[in-house]
């Protein structure tokens, strides 16, 4: 009676296997939070979503963000200063028509970005060799360098 039961349960087993829907799993976790990591130390090595995302990659968004925040105001100071240009064309565009608008863009598409960045950290880049969610870190070391050069420049 027992082999039955397993008979049965390896056949469903083997025929549907929800991990492997992806991007349904990113959508239910919008509204379901449950999954922290993968359950199988096996399955680490491969890319997944997850729900609950730790301290140290919350708090490293919300960094560059602020980060980001800070360069768009020096940017303006810079630029007001005549000590700079602003060398992206897109925001160069926000800066002549709305200094307002140039803040609330660049802030926007830094958001953006880093949801995409925060949502797939856990994914496999460069040929399985680095996570995405390093990529956060550089992201970081990147600003704090350019708000470094920007104070330089300020003479601060």
């Amino acid at each position: 009676m027992s082999s039955k039961l397993e008979a049965i349960d390896s056949v469903e087993r083997e025929n549907s296997d929800r991990r492997s829907h992806d991007f349904k799993s990113f959508l239910h976790s919008l509204h379901m939070r449950r999954r922290r990591g993968m359950r199988r130390t096996e399955d680490e090595k491969t890319s997944h979503y997850v729900d609950l995302h730790d301290k140290r990659t919350v708090w490293a968004a919300i960094t560059i963000v602020l980060l980001s925040c800070t360069d768009s105001l020096l940017t303006l100071v810079l630029i007001y200063q005549g000590k700079a240009v602003e060398a992206n064309p897109v925001m160069k565009v926000l800066i002549e028509s709305d200094t307002t608008l140039f803040i609330a863009g660049k802030a926007a598409i830094t958001i953006l970005c880093l949801l995409f960045i925060v949502a797939h950290k856990n994914f496999w880049i460069f040929n399985n060799k680095l996570k995405a969610g390093t990529i956060l870190t550089c992201i970081f070391i990147g600003y704090a360098a350019l708000i470094n050069y920007e104070l330089i420049l300020l003479n601060l």
